[in-house]
């Protein structure tokens, strides 16, 4: 890994912990940085764990190792770090609110997992084959 590599992943890792200490109470989550990306575990009450994957292209949403969902972005920093801060907080509105994550179901169609967003464009998540990776 190239060391601009690395000080980006740093940088990215130090603004999710920055976006962690402003969560309500209530909420529990962490960062961690790995290899290439940046995990950061979110968890709000009667909820399963959101896990967002950080520092590619590619940003990548889990939700309780059942579902996946993922946005990509330009190479542009302030993208990724606009992304992290509207996707969190529309994880916390939703769980504040009440909002159910609606579990989508069609016939011949794998289950959705749907995400209210606030811009008006619904996240959805959809559901894994196999929850072994």
């Amino acid at each position: 890994m190239s060391e601009e590599t690395s000080e980006y992943l740093s940088g990215l890792n130090k603004y999710a912990r920055e976006i962690i200490g402003s969560l309500p109470a209530g909420f529990s989550a962490s960062a961690e940085q790995r290899e290439h990306d940046v995990l950061l575990k979110l968890q709000g009450p009667k909820l399963g764990q959101f896990v967002l994957v950080l520092g590619g292209e590619v940003a990548e949403v889990h939700y309780d190792d059942r579902f996946y969902g993922y946005e990509p972005l330009s190479d542009e920093h302030e993208e990724l770090r606009e992304f992290i801060t509207e996707i969190v907080d529309d994880i916390v509105l939703a769980i504040q609110k009440g909002i159910p994550l609606v579990k989508r179901k069609r016939l011949m169609t794998a289950s959705k997992l749907v995400l209210p967003r606030r811009n008006g464009a619904s996240f959805l998540l959809r559901k894994r084959r196999s929850i072994h990776r």
